[in-house]
């Protein structure tokens, strides 16, 4: 049986059960490991305590005291128990913490970083927009002749059958090199 059904035989504290294990008065084997250990009593052994506490009766004890004793001790396993599980739960929320803001500052610096490249990007396309509004309006400009014989020869019109002058169709450009050595 457990400790704490030997105490109430004997009506005694389920520590000084424990005690009576330690000494030797009473048979019992350990369940479970650490705070948790419990102590399985055996029923022999009980009786013969319980035979034996009748006998001594009339022998002052002080179990008050030792069950007074024992309750605190009790209490303070207890307490220690409820501690050391409290521990563990901090211990574990301070490291999804930790983990938590190391996550929140790596998502930070990617966000300025990923804004920074936006408004470079935005830059660049401020510029080809610029770009390509300045190449529109030179090729939606009129063109004026590069040099004054090349405006010459467009100038020079064609006179058809009826008498009147026209413009050339086609003009071909005429080449420097062609100017230069005078084939024209």
């Amino acid at each position: 049986m457990t400790t704490d059904v030997a105490a109430k035989a004997v009506r005694v504290s389920p520590r000084t059960v424990r005690r009576y294990i330690e000494r030797g008065e009473l048979e019992a084997k350990p369940q479970g490991e650490g705070v948790r250990r419990e102590w399985l009593v055996s029923v022999d052994s009980l009786h013969v305590l319980r035979a034996s506490r009748t006998e001594t009766a009339t022998r002052p004890r002080n179990d008050r005291d030792e069950d007074l004793a024992d309750g605190v001790a009790d209490v303070l396993r207890e307490l220690a128990a409820r501690l050391e599980e409290r521990t563990a739960e901090a211990v574990e929320y301070r490291t999804r913490l930790e983990l938590t803001e190391r996550a929140h500052s790596t998502a930070e610096e990617e966000r300025r970083r990923l804004l920074g490249d936006l408004e470079r990007e935005r830059g660049r396309a401020d510029r080809s927009e610029e770009e390509a509004r300045r190449l529109r309006g030179l090729l939606e400009a009129p063109q004026e002749p590069r040099d004054g014989y090349e405006a010459e020869g467009n100038r020079s019109g064609v006179e058809g059958n009826d008498g009147a002058v026209r413009p050339q169709e086609a003009a071909q450009p005429r080449s420097w090199w062609r100017r230069w050595f005078g084939f024209e």
